[in-house]
């Protein structure tokens, strides 16, 4: 678990220094999106046969979809 909390400012940035990255690759030609998320969740759980138990749990995310290629070439 990671207590850090990321603004929007940072996820924002996070997503355009991904496709940037991506766009920098030769061959690279177009991007079909870029974007970045974080969470936080957590879990208790308590039964009628006595067990308790609990997690937390964070996460970050990012990710970029590029496309290489000329005209019908493109994939």
């Amino acid at each position: 678990f990671d207590p850090t909390e990321v603004s929007a400012d940072q996820l924002k940035e996070a997503a355009l220094a991904a496709e940037a990255a991506a766009l920098a690759v030769k061959g690279i030609t177009n991007s079909a999106g870029s974007g970045a998320s974080a969470g936080f969740g957590g879990l208790v759980l308590a039964t009628s046969h006595g067990f308790v138990g609990q997690y937390v749990a964070s996460r970050f995310s990012r990710s970029t979809s590029v496309i290489a290629g000329q005209g019908t070439a493109m994939e």
